[in-house]
């Protein structure tokens, strides 16, 4: 149920605060591919964006491969700790169970489990709609 709420908030919240700007249809970044199918497709009633909450594991010790996504996205810890690394500017943040962190967009970025432990996480990706009916 937590994870449904939190997916609920992001795909109601995080539209109108990050992606309204988003001009042109997103393709799939390499993290993308390494996660499972997304969990929810929200299309949101008043903007023209769609999120794709995706859940993953980072198993213990290793990372998600290097990616730039065209639009901002967020990583929420379910649990386990992970450092998520801007490899343009150098900025690291770490994140705890309950916490998430936003990779800016358009720079590459790698997500690692820290302490020895599998993180499992959801990836929150945006992309633009095309069109009145919603359609991508």
């Amino acid at each position: 149920m937590r994870k449904l709420t939190i997916v609920a908030l992001a795909a109601a919240v995080l539209p109108t605060m990050a992606l309204a700007s988003v001009q042109t249809p997103a393709t799939a970044s390499l993290a993308q591919a390494q996660a499972s199918e997304p969990l929810v497709e929200a299309l949101p009633t008043s903007g023209k964006v769609r999120m794709a909450v995706s859940q993953t594991t980072i198993p213990a010790g290793e990372s998600l491969a290097e990616h730039m996504a065209p639009t901002l996205r967020y990583i929420y810890v379910v649990s386990g700790r992970v450092r998520v690394s801007n490899l343009v500017t150098g900025d690291e943040r770490e994140v705890s169970p309950g916490e998430m962190a936003v990779e800016t967009e358009g720079q590459w970025h790698v997500a690692t489990a820290l302490d020895g432990q599998p993180a499992d996480i959801l990836l929150i990706d945006g992309a633009a709609m095309d069109g009145a009916a919603g359609q991508p």
